[in-house]
């Protein structure tokens, strides 16, 4: 069995996040916010990262117990 990270829910809800956090600084009143809007986008990215990098551990991790069985 193949697990895909675009199955688990914590990355679709991520995904959703992310979103709308770029959303919410597109408004006009945040025009000025150079380093809060960058900060925000990063971090926000950051957790997808995350769990993308934790879905290839978990895919190391599956590969290795059925080699080692």
């Amino acid at each position: 069995m193949t697990l895909s990270f675009e199955n688990f829910p914590i990355y679709k809800k991520a995904i959703s996040f992310t979103v709308k956090i770029f959303k919410i600084l597109e408004n006009e009143n945040l025009q000025r916010e150079f380093s809060l809007k960058d900060q925000l986008k990063r971090a926000t990215l950051l957790s997808i990262t995350i769990i993308l990098q934790n879905a290839q551990n978990m895919a190391v991790i599956n590969n290795l117990s059925d080699f080692f069985g």
